[in-house]
């Protein structure tokens, strides 16, 4: 169908830049402002759709998450826009589960795994976003609640398995020195002389 909105008449890549401007005008902000531009009208949703526009979602997770550590570590080859496009899918999909805040989400361990990652390549962009969702309150509620729930099998102990160990070094990398310090005035400070701290 002809499209009769003046918009819809700009060349692609002007609508490009211009959802680029929406998305990241604060960088420390999600990427949701975009989805009003992408319900404006069908012509506006296909043209800068996922998948179809895989060079504009790539600009948005430059901007907005920390490339510079799995550039160094992996390669330039993760560069490629599409790679990165699924990259800020995967971010966005991930933030939207811990903001939730449901420690019994079958996802869970997909979870684990990519805040882990995350803090990992974490240079500062990383750590707002999982901050602003609350990841640490997430993870220490899963702590207290679900690390121990298979002690009956495994002598009183937590099980050995990766979502149990990831929550634990998750939990260990949002700690900050002063709220440790908080939990206990007898940690002796020599403990952190070789930390790195996430924050």
């Amino acid at each position: 169908m002809p499209q009769h909105s003046t918009l819809c008449k700009v060349p692609v890549e002007i609508l490009e830049s211009v959802a680029l401007e929406v998305a990241v005008a604060d960088v420390t902000s999600s990427a949701t402002r975009l989805t009003s531009l992408l319900r404006s009208c069908k012509h506006i949703n296909s043209v800068l759709s996922f998948g179809r526009s895989n060079h504009l979602y790539a600009r948005i997770l430059r901007c907005k998450f920390d490339l510079t550590a799995p550039n160094r570590r992996i390669g330039s080859h993760i560069l490629e826009n599409e790679i990165l496009a699924q990259q800020l899918r995967k971010y966005c999909i991930n933030l939207q589960h811990i903001r939730r805040g449901d420690i019994f989400s079958p996802h869970i361990l997909e979870i684990f795994w990519t805040s882990y990652l995350m803090l990992l390549d974490n240079n500062g962009k990383n750590m707002y976003h999982l901050d602003r969702v609350g990841l640490h309150d997430f993870v220490d509620r899963f702590v207290r609640t679900r690390v121990y729930e298979s002690r009956w099998q495994n002598n009183g102990w937590p099980a050995e398995n990766a979502t149990n160990a990831l929550a634990l070094w998750i939990l260990w990398m949002t700690t900050t020195e002063g709220e440790l310090f908080r939990l206990s005035s007898n940690v002796p400070h020599s403990l952190f002389l070789h930390r790195k701290t996430a924050r």
